[in-house]
């Protein structure tokens, strides 16, 4: 039980924050500052020299550390921690902090944009799992890599493995089927808080998120996982499930009652009311209300411009009102767009190539029909 009306002030890791745990009262850390990063991303800077980079979806992509709110307390930044839902690492996240000797990094897919350790000092070390793109990147640019300790781990069926981490994150990894869940009713279970299935992992097996009190999201990478009904059972309040859109995960979940999301790539703005979402299943989704700007008519300053060889489809929300010229521009992999306001003005360019297999999908008598028409691009009514 937590004594909301007594609360221990102090810094993360001290003994205060064991004390505050140990007795259930409230504990606040002492912050030196605070500010935003991205659209949903926010740093605190702690009087313990912590960093702390949270929030969910992609960081701002900075390319000069003057524009990063905490440039100016980078003496004082002793370490970095980025949040387990942090999807992209900007450049110059860290940028010659000479007394930062830790950056830790808690999701293991998460993009490290090519500066995001810009001249680092002899002393830092890259702290993720083994298999992350932070380890590679680790090794890509000669820093110093630690894997996060490992609390337990073994087999869970014949080419497949799990570890439990120190932050509360279980991961299944290998390939082909669970055949055990031997967290399940053990010490450990208390200490799990996300469980991450491989993409390789044929199925998900019964009682692999069974009577996890604290455990609030379980990600299913393979698209096509097999999810044993009792995969489930007695859920934490607020467990969330992750996979790809369209996914066993997604319809397990829809069954189960429990929370779904998808896996996030990128997101940011593209309008002063408009946001842009770019899914790993290739899937690109413009929501919100208004126009697009111009961008200047330069195809390279669309934001999800580093992006185009990766889409493979998009929805354009029915508050959108304008799509800006080159939006589509060289997306040669996407065959689906959708749009769903029956009005929305499309610049001449919007497309600046129409291919044979690429399809619209709208309203009849909807502008998007005739400008599908207009470019000779296949049609297809939404009912």
């Amino acid at each position: 039980m937590v004594h909301t009306n007594f609360t221990i002030y102090g810094h993360i890791g001290s003994s205060a924050e064991a004390v505050a745990q140990t007795r259930g009262y409230r504990f606040v850390p002492f912050t030196i500052a605070e500010g935003t990063c991205g659209i949903n991303v926010t740093w605190t800077l702690y009087t313990n020299g912590l960093l702390r980079i949270d929030g969910k979806g992609a960081m701002e992509d900075y390319n000069n550390p003057k524009n990063l709110g905490y440039y100016d307390y980078g003496d004082q930044i002793t370490a970095i921690e980025i949040g387990e839902n942090i999807s992209r690492v900007s450049n110059c996240t860290y940028f010659a902090y000479k007394n930062c000797v830790s950056f830790t990094v808690l999701n293991p897919g998460a993009i490290m944009q090519k500066n995001a350790a810009a001249l680092p000092n002899q002393n830092l070390e890259i702290r993720s799992f083994y298999g992350s793109t932070a380890e590679a990147y680790a090794s890509q640019n000669n820093i110093a890599f630690a894997p996060l300790s490992i609390l337990a781990g073994g087999s869970c069926g014949e080419n497949v493995s799990w570890y439990l981490y120190e932050n509360g994150l279980l991961k299944v990894f290998g390939s082909g089927t669970m055949t055990s869940v031997p967290w399940r009713n053990t010490d450990y279970s208390k200490m799990i808080t996300t469980i991450d299935i491989g993409e390789d992992i044929a199925n998900v097996a019964a009682g692999t998120c069974y009577v996890l009190g604290d455990c609030k999201k379980l990600i299913i990478r393979n698209s096509t996982a097999a999810i044993h009904d009792s995969a489930i059972r007695r859920p934490a309040t607020g467990l969330t499930i992750y996979g790809e859109f369209g996914s066993t995960a997604e319809t397990y979940a829809d069954q189960m009652g429990v929370a779904f999301d998808s896996f996030m790539l990128d997101t940011g703005s593209c309008g002063t009311d408009l946001t842009w979402t770019l899914y790993t299943n290739g899937h690109l989704k413009l929501t919100g209300k208004g126009a697009m700007p111009n961008y200047g008519g330069h195809p390279d300053h669309i934001p999800w411009w580093n992006y185009q060889q990766f889409i493979t489809s998009m929805e354009i929300g029915s508050g959108v009102t304008y799509l800006s010229p080159f939006t589509g521009f060289n997306q040669e992999n996407c065959t689906s767009i959708t749009i769903l306001n029956k009005n929305i003005t499309l610049a001449e360019n919007y497309l600046a190539v129409a291919r044979d297999d690429l399809v619209i999908y709208g309203y009849e008598g909807s502008t998007a029909q005739t400008y599908a028409e207009s470019k000779s691009i296949t049609f297809v009514p939404l009912d």
